[in-house]
């Protein structure tokens, strides 16, 4: 059994973390995994969010502005999921296995960019706070030069081919990244994510483009398997209460572990029914509905084996088990009041005898960070939300025991464990995690995994962020269909304050920009 809280601590120990010490051994291993995904993930982390400027009404206006904080700004994180399919629900002869299953490969990029750049207090703050190591990031960031120069001019390049392979090897990976879109059409995944394509586009494919219409022109040729965020669909289709980050992957988490026990349970009506005993009504009608409502499981797999050379061992000493930090997840300030989305302008009475922080389960985000004096906790806001949509107050799982037997079941092997009943296993395999994680870290590292078990406010992390959008990605795959969110959701980036989606799409009158065109020219059919 994997608990969320758990499953943070498994990502701590399985992620792979690659810094300029290791990213050119392994950079062939990343490269086939991507080629073997079925949708990719992404999200940055970077030095400033800009100010209201660059929510400006003007589409063309609010382009602009976010150039020029691209451009003055720097990547300092890329946390990339590639999740591979390895069975199917919606194939008939897997469709009685109950579930889809996926193999996720996270990955988080340490950056450094080489050319000066601007930072936001409240950005490195908030950083800072969340755990993210700026002197870990300046020791071992991968360097990298933004635009179209790949490389710094050439009276300072010098003659060290491996230092030159390694200012490039950023660079390279997004071309690949590209190629595995543009020959197998894998979709890329990422929520209220324009700024992260923005960011990317300019630190590893070419210069902004002047216009936005290039810009989207570029998009769609640069991803022809689509572009999906995972906010737009939350927001403008299932018109969630919330769409932040954390609360749309713990919301779903929960459905999904619900509907993994119900189909487990339900796989006995088919036992009892090839054994001559009695089935109810009810018992089919129950079964029905789980067998349309598909589940998924995801095994995290663990990290790519690092050949011997200079890696984890000398950055071990400055890694936090709760993991680095985000900066643009923490979603859209309170400026989200603006939304169209139903119910987001409602103010509810009572605010003040609420035991949550109604900013935070609105936003994913509270001015008074730890001195506020209101519960964050995901499990408590979602409880309290699914009682009063019940019309009454639920037990928060059985007094707790549902939650550490049955409900929070991630992970591929967890569902084979419950099926098979073995309760005591999976419990002793929860503490077997737990102790190889102590193990890998230093005493002092061990005391403090004891002493700061990750809560709620622990979802920060590019890696950690690109697997929490990939999950939400999974679930809403299985509630619309891949046909549906093909045809009608696909390419459509959500947009702070606007009525409707930015569509990536070349325009009968846009062309492509130069920039773009330039690195097309070398690209690789």
């Amino acid at each position: 059994m994997v608990t969320s809280r758990l499953c943070i601590l498994i990502m701590a120990s399985s992620y792979n973390d690659i810094t300029k010490n290791n990213i050119q051994p392994l950079k062939l291993a990343i490269n086939h995994i991507l080629s073997r995904a079925s949708f990719i993930s992404l999200d940055t982390e970077f030095t400033g969010l800009g100010g209201k400027d660059t929510r400006a009404p003007n589409m063309e206006d609010r382009y602009k502005n976010l150039c020029k904080l691209v451009k003055s700004h720097a990547l300092v994180a890329f946390g990339l999921t590639a999740f591979e399919r390895i069975s199917d629900s919606s194939v008939p002869e897997v469709q009685e296995q109950w579930k889809t299953r996926y193999a996720a490969h996270n990955f988080s990029f340490l950056l450094s960019c080489q050319m000066e750049y601007t930072v936001s207090p409240s950005s490195l703050h908030f950083l800072v706070e969340s755990g993210f190591d700026f002197n870990r990031q300046i020791k071992f960031g991968i360097p990298y030069y933004c635009g179209s120069a790949p490389l710094p001019p050439p009276a300072m390049q010098g003659t060290d081919i491996q230092q030159r392979a390694l200012m490039t090897s950023m660079r390279n990976l997004f071309s690949h990244l590209l190629y595995v879109s543009r020959t197998r059409c894998v979709p890329i995944v990422i929520h209220n994510g324009l700024l992260d394509l923005m960011f990317l586009y300019h630190a590893f494919h070419a210069d902004l483009p002047l216009e936005l219409p290039a810009f989207t022109a570029d998009l769609s040729e640069m991803f022809p398997g689509g572009i999906y965020d995972t906010k737009y669909v939350a927001d403008y289709v299932t018109r969630e209460h919330s769409s932040f980050l954390a609360y749309l992957f713990r919301k779903y988490e929960r459905e999904q572990a619900r509907r993994n026990h119900d189909a487990i349970s339900y796989k006995d009506i088919d036992e009892h029914k090839d054994a001559g005993k009695e089935v109810y009504a009810g018992d089919i009608l129950d079964k029905e509905k789980v067998n349309r409502r598909r589940c998924f499981v995801i095994d995290i797999k663990d990290r790519i084996p690092t050949p011997a050379v200079r890696t984890q061992l000398e950055e071990l000493a400055s890694d936090d088990v709760t993991t680095n930090a985000t900066n643009n997840k923490t979603e859209d300030s309170s400026t989200n009041n603006d939304l169209s989305a139903a119910g987001r302008k409602h103010k509810r009475k009572g605010n003040d005898n609420k035991l949550y922080c109604e900013q935070y389960a609105l936003h994913g985000f509270c001015r008074k960070n730890k001195m506020c004096g209101k519960s964050h906790d995901l499990d408590l806001i979602l409880d309290i939300e699914e009682a009063a949509h019940h019309g009454k107050k639920r037990q928060r799982f059985d007094d707790r025991q549902i939650r550490d037997k049955d409900a929070y079941i991630t992970t591929a092997r967890d569902i084979e464990d419950r099926s098979a009943g073995n309760t005591q296993d999976i419990v002793m395999s929860s503490t077997k995690v737990v102790k190889d994680l102590q193990e890998q870290f230093s005493p002092s590292a061990t005391v403090e995994i004891a002493m700061a078990w990750p809560s709620s406010s622990s979802y920060h992390s590019a890696h950690y962020d690109s697997y929490m959008t990939g999950y939400i990605f999974a679930h809403q795959l299985a509630e619309y269909g891949e046909v549906t969110m093909r045809d009608n959701h696909r390419n459509r980036l959500y947009l702070i304050a606007k009525d409707v989606p930015l569509r990536v799409e070349r325009s009968q009158f846009a062309k492509t920009s130069k920039g773009h065109d330039e690195v097309k020219s070398k690209w690789v059919q």
